[in-house]
C-alpha cells in the first residue's frame, strides 16, 4: 500500500478536478455521472486495499454510491413528459407570443400579467392546421376587455378568475364567457375578468390580499356579487409551486389550516409538507439531483396535501372576496385534464370537487353546469387545442346568469339550442 500512496493521492485529486468539472459543465443530471465516477474510485480502492477490513470498506462504499447513481439514472429515464411543453407540430404564433410584448414577467407579487392597454394577436396551429386565429384585448386595469357598460347602474356584479379556460384563450374578446355574460344581461350585470393563461389560486388569493380585486372591480360593494373560479387538477401543482410553468408566483406555504405568503417562487422551495423551506441559492443547487428534483424538488408529482393547501387557498379567496362583498356568493367551476389519461379524468376533477366541498366552498364540475358536455365534450372545444369553443362559453355564460345573485328570468338573446 505504501507504493501505491502517490498513485492513490493523484488519482483522487483527478477524480475530485473531474467532479468538480462535471459539476459545472455538465447539465443533464451531473450527479449521475460524479456518482459513477467516485464509484469506480471506490473500487479502485477496494481492488488496492491490504487488508480484508479495507476492502470490506470500500466494497461498501462503492455499493453505496452505485446505487445513488443508479437511482439518479433510473429516476431520469422514468421522466415523465413535461405537460406544458408543446407537442411536435404545434407552433403559437401573434404578437401574444413576442417576448416582452403583452405578457409582462416577471411582476413582483403576482408573477406575471398582460400588460394594461394592449392587443395582441393570438394563433395556434397543428400540425399545418390552424385552431385559432383571435385577438386579445385588455383594458386600462390589466383586465381582458367586456362589452362598454350602459350608462344607468349595475343591479349586480360577476367576478371571474381562474386560468386559460376563464380568461378565454383561443376566442375573440366578444366570445369569452365574462363578455357573454354581461352582454346577456343588457347591461343589468357589471362583469370583470381577472383571469389569465396560466394562473390558479395563488395568484387570486394574492390580488385578493393585496387590494387589487376592491381597486378594479368598480363594483358597489353594497350589490350582490357572483364570483366564479374555474380551474383544472392541474391547478393542484401550479399552487404548489411544482414544474411547468409559473416560476415566479406567489408562494402561499400551509402549516394547520394556516397559510403564509413566502414570497416568489423564485426564493425558494417549500418541502416536506412546507414543513421546510429551502433558500432558491441552496434549492438550485438542490435541482441538479434528479433525486431530490422528484421526490422533493419542483418535479415530484402533486400529493394529498398539495390538495389541502390548494383548496384551503381557494376557501381563502372566497372568504376574502366576501369581506370585500358582503353580498357575494363563491363557486368554483372544475375543468376534466385532457392531459390525464382518460380513465383519470372524471376521479381527479370529482377529488377537486370534493376537497373544495368539504373546506365549504362551493363547486361544480363542468359537466354539471352543462350536461351535455360529459357526452360529448369535443363538440364543446376548439378543434386542435382543447380550450372551451365559442359555443361553450356562451352556455357557460347562460348557465351561470341562472344562478343567484345573478337570476335573469328575461334575456335579450334567444338561448342557443
Amino acid at each position: 500500500m505504501g507504493r501505491l500512496a502517490p498513485w492513490i493521492a493523484g488519482g483522487l485529486l483527478f477524480v475530485a478536478a473531474e467532479t468538480a468539472m462535471i459539476w459545472w459543465r455538465v447539465q443533464t443530471m451531473p450527479l449521475f455521472w460524479i456518482f459513477l465516477l467516485w464509484t469506480a474510485a471506490a473500487l479502485a480502492l477496494f481492488a488496492s486495499a491490504s487488508s480484508a477490513r479495507f476492502r470490506f470498506a470500500w466494497i461498501n462504499v462503492a455499493a453505496l454510491i452505485g446505487a445513488l447513481g443508479l437511482c439518479e439514472g433510473l429516476l431520469w429515464l422514468g421522466e415523465q413528459r413535461n405537460p406544458y411543453v408543446l407537442q411536435p407540430g404545434t407552433v403559437m404564433g401573434g404578437t401574444f407570443t413576442t417576448p416582452g410584448y403583452f405578457v409582462l414577467m416577471p411582476v413582483r407579487g403576482i408573477g406575471y400579467r398582460p400588460r394594461p392597454a394592449t392587443s395582441a394577436t393570438a394563433t395556434r396551429t397543428q400540425d399545418g392546421r390552424l385552431a385559432y386565429s383571435v385577438r386579445y384585448t385588455v383594458d386600462r386595469d390589466g383586465l381582458r376587455i367586456g362589452p362598454p357598460p350602459p350608462p344607468g347602474p349595475a343591479s349586480a356584479c360577476f367576478l371571474m378568475f381562474g386560468d386559460s379556460m376563464a380568461w378565454g384563450e383561443g376566442l375573440n374578446d366578444s366570445e369569452t364567457a365574462t363578455y357573454q355574460l354581461a352582454l346577456l344581461s343588457g347591461g343589468r350585470i357589471r362583469a370583470r375578468n381577472f383571469a389569465f393563461t396560466g394562473y390558479s389560486a395563488h395568484q387570486m388569493l394574492w390580488m385578493v390580499l393585496h387590494g387589487e380585486v376592491a381597486a378594479k372591480a368598480h363594483c358597489d360593494p353594497k350589490l350582490p356579487v357572483l364570483a366564479v373560479y374555474q380551474t383544472l387538477p392541474n391547478n393542484v401543482s401550479r399552487v404548489a409551486g411544482l414544474r411547468g410553468w409559473d416560476d415566479y408566483g406567489p408562494r402561499f406555504r400551509l402549516t394547520g389550516d394556516r397559510l403564509v405568503y413566502a414570497g416568489g417562487f423564485d426564493a425558494g422551495e417549500s418541502v416536506l409538507n412546507d414543513r421546510i423551506f429551502v433558500p432558491a441559492s441552496l434549492a438550485t443547487a438542490l435541482s441538479r439531483s434528479v433525486v431530490w428534483s422528484r421526490v422533493f424538488g419542483r418535479d415530484r408529482p402533486p400529493t394529498a396535501f398539495d390538495l389541502r393547501r390548494f383548496c384551503v387557498v381557494v376557501e381563502a379567496s372566497a372568504k376574502g372576496l366576501r369581506r370585500i362583498y358582503p353580498r357575494l356568493q363563491f363557486l368554483a367551476i372544475v375543468w376534466p385534464d385532457l392531459n390525464d389519461p382518460e380513465k383519470d379524468r372524471s376521479a381527479r376533477a370529482a377529488a377537486m370537487v370534493t376537497g373544495l366541498r368539504n373546506r365549504g366552498v362551493p363547486a361544480v364540475t363542468v359537466g354539471e353546469l352543462e350536461p351535455g358536455f360529459d357526452t360529448g365534450p369535443l363538440s364543446y372545444l376548439i378543434p386542435g387545442d382543447g380550450h372551451p369553443n365559442a359555443l361553450m362559453n356562451r352556455r357557460l355564460a347562460l348557465a351561470l346568469l341562472a344562478r343567484a345573485p345573478l337570476r335573469i328570468t328575461s334575456l335579450p338573446f334567444t338561448q342557443p339550442s
